[in-house]
Parts: structure tokens; C-alpha cells; sequence
């Protein structure tokens, strides 16, 4: 259930982008194609709608499956299914296991979304056809307990890949809910399709010369 929970985030959070909901450095384009937890293929229309239903529910109260912790085999099972759809759309190798982490039952720590948010990065990285515009971010606003972790993050906050000041790189805790991973794995698939995909020259004033 904490799967689905993660992946009906990342929905929610497309949704929410169509729905008026704000979220930090959302843009206008459209969201890009994320796994079905149930089939592993890519989101489709019923699914759409379950999540504006569980939308309206949410906003009537906090959904307990959302606020559970996201632990180490939600963290890899999620990852593996969006990095599949994510070869498919992107025609990118397809990957060949799950990443594995030394207790799957166990809550995953923040440090291990960023490595695994970084991992994504670098593997849809190739497929760049426009170059992340660097965002301002606040630096001392990142609350990681490694270096190694911190440099990834202010690699994906200056590309737009993570929120600024949002719960993976800022906490208050050290684990995350499902709902936020969902929200912060869809927010940087959002980033990834405005990067790998280029627009029309003929509706975006700012690629047009002169």
C-alpha cells in the first residue's frame, strides 16, 4: 500500500499543477508520463481520475496512506518503476533490477531519496535537450548529514530538479511521507520532460531570436 501511496503522489501532484494547486518553481508544461503502480506502463485516464478523486479527498483531510513513512522498499520499488517508464519514453537502456538498500522494511532516510533523485538525473541526463537554466536556491537551507548528499542536492536545486526548501532537502525530519516523496518525484519528472523534450520555437517567445 506505502507504494501505491507514493505513486498516487506523483499523480496527485501532476493533478494538482492542472488544478490550481501551487507548488515551488511549477512550470507550465505538461506533466511528463509516470509508471502505474499497478501494471509498471504509464498513467492512464482512470488513473487521472482516481487521483482528482483522491484530490478532493485529500482536501477534505489528510489521506493516512500518504502520511505513512516512505521506507526503503517503497523508495526502491518507486524508483525502478519510474525509471522504467522513463526508459521507455526517453528511449534510454531499460534497467535491470532495483536498487538495493540494506533493510527494505526499514524507513528510507532522506539522504537516500537525494542519492536516488541524483541517480535519476544523471541517467536521463543524456537525453538533455535544453540545459537547466540555473534556479537561486539558499544553501543553508539544506539539512543533509553528508557531504556527498548535500553536493547532489545543490546540484538538483540549481538545475530546478528539486524544491527549494521543501521537506527532501529540508526536513523537519529525517524520513519522508509518502506523500512527499510522491510530490517530489513528480516534480522532478516535470523537470526532466521540460529538459528532454524541446518546444515549439513558434509559442516560446524566449528560444526565438530577435
Amino acid at each position: 500500500m506505502s507504494l501505491q501511496a507514493v505513486m498516487m503522489g506523483v499523480a496527485l501532484w501532476a493533478v494538482g499543477l492542472n488544478s490550481g494547486c501551487s507548488h515551488p518553481k511549477s512550470a507550465a508544461a505538461p506533466p511528463p508520463q509516470a509508471a502505474n503502480p499497478q501494471q509498471g506502463g504509464t498513467v492512464t485516464a482512470a488513473d487521472t481520475a482516481e487521483a482528482k478523486t483522491s484530490l478532493q479527498h485529500k482536501r477534505s483531510g489528510p489521506d493516512p496512506a500518504l502520511q505513512a513513512t516512505v521506507t526503503q522498499g517503497d523508495l526502491a520499488e518507486a524508483t525502478f518503476k519510474l525509471q522504467s517508464a522513463m526508459a521507455h519514453v526517453l528511449k534510454l537502456p531499460e534497467p535491470k533490477a532495483k536498487q538495493s538498500f540494506p533493510s527494505p522494511e526499514q524507513p528510507a532516510s532522506r539522504e537516500m531519496v537525494v542519492k536516488e533523485i541524483w541517480r535519476l538525473y544523471t541517467y536521463a541526463e543524456p537525453k538533455f535537450t535544453l540545459e537547466p537554466r540555473p534556479e537561486p536556491y539558499e544553501a543553508q537551507y539544506i539539512r543533509l548529514s553528508d557531504a556527498e548528499s548535500v553536493h547532489d542536492a545543490k546540484t538538483l536545486l540549481a538545475g530546478g530538479f528539486l524544491a527549494e526548501v521543501g521537506p527532501v532537502v529540508s526536513g523537519p525530519g529525517k524520513t519522508l511521507t509518502c506523500g512527499a516523496l510522491g510530490d517530489a518525484l513528480g516534480f522532478f519528472l516535470l523537470r526532466v520532460a521540460e529538459c528532454t523534450h524541446l518546444p515549439s520555437i513558434e509559442w516560446s517567445p524566449y528560444l526565438q531570436k530577435g
